[in-house]
C-alpha cells in the first residue's frame, strides 16, 4: 500500500470519526487529555479529506 493511499484512508476515517469524538467530549463533563489530543489530531487530518474532495471535484468538472 502506497503512502499516499494510507494518508487518504486516514484522512477519510478522521472525517468520519470526528462527529463522534465531539459528541463524546460534550457528554463527558470531565474531559480526558487523551480525547482532547485525539480531537486535535483528527482536526489536523480531516482537512486533507476536504482538500482532496474539493480538488477532485475541480478536475472532474473540467471535462
Amino acid at each position: 500500500m502506497e503512502l499516499c493511499e494510507k494518508g487518504s484512508k486516514i484522512s477519510y476515517l478522521s472525517y468520519k470519526i470526528y462527529p463522534w469524538v465531539l459528541e463524546e467530549l460534550a457528554l463527558n463533563r470531565i474531559q480526558s487529555d487523551k480525547l482532547k489530543m485525539f480531537k486535535r489530531y483528527l482536526e489536523q487530518e480531516r482537512w486533507k479529506y476536504y482538500f482532496g474532495s474539493a480538488l477532485g471535484m475541480a478536475f472532474t468538472s473540467i471535462r
